[in-house]
């Protein structure tokens, strides 16, 4: 099995490990003792008692995991590995090396940013419907004196070569970067 991060319908992100199989149209996912906690818990945040107990009470499986196959509405999250592919590294590269992955785990998307241009690239997810954040595909912001992303972004876009293109003008208007 791999670790995966999978959503109940309306839920947050929770860790997990796929099996590899559906029932229904449904990711068949395992967990761990300790995020059945954590997802009983949110369920009972949101009013659903029930649930909660019947979590609870799920047999641990002779691997130390919880089966939730079989009943549970359960979708596995597309890797974040798509947002960045090769080619986009390439041309960020091509542009400048001051390019840096400022990619964190808690974010929304994965990100670079580039001090010399005080710009951050934001990279989310191809499928709108993957997107935590409603919005582009590709957002460019300008970064603040603390390295945050100011808003509004002075580009949004769907198109990777309409951001490669915004990067390179960004970079030539900079004196002793162009």
């Amino acid at each position: 099995m791999r670790a995966v991060k999978f959503t109940f319908e309306g839920s947050p992100e929770f860790d997990g490990f796929a099996q590899g199989t559906t029932w229904n149209g449904l990711d068949n996912v395992s967990i761990t003792p300790e995020e059945r906690d954590r997802i009983a818990r949110w369920f009972e945040d949101g009013g659903d008692a029930d649930t909660a107990e019947l979590l609870r009470e799920h047999p641990v499986e002779g691997n130390g995991l919880l089966d939730l196959s079989g009943g549970y509405a359960t979708q596995i999250m597309p890797d974040r590995s798509e947002q960045i592919t090769q080619e986009m590294r390439d041309d960020l590269a091509a542009i400048s090396p001051d390019w840096e992955d400022s990619s964190w785990g808690n974010d929304a998307c994965d990100s670079f940013e580039n001090d010399a241009v005080r710009l951050k690239l934001w990279c989310d997810y191809v499928n709108p419907e993957h997107r935590e954040i409603e919005g582009a595909r590709f957002t460019v912001c300008r970064m603040d004196e603390n390295g945050q992303s100011e808003h509004p972004p002075l580009l949004a876009s769907e198109e990777w070569s309409e951001v490669v293109d915004f990067l390179k003008l960004q970079h030539a208007n900079v004196p002793g970067l162009g």
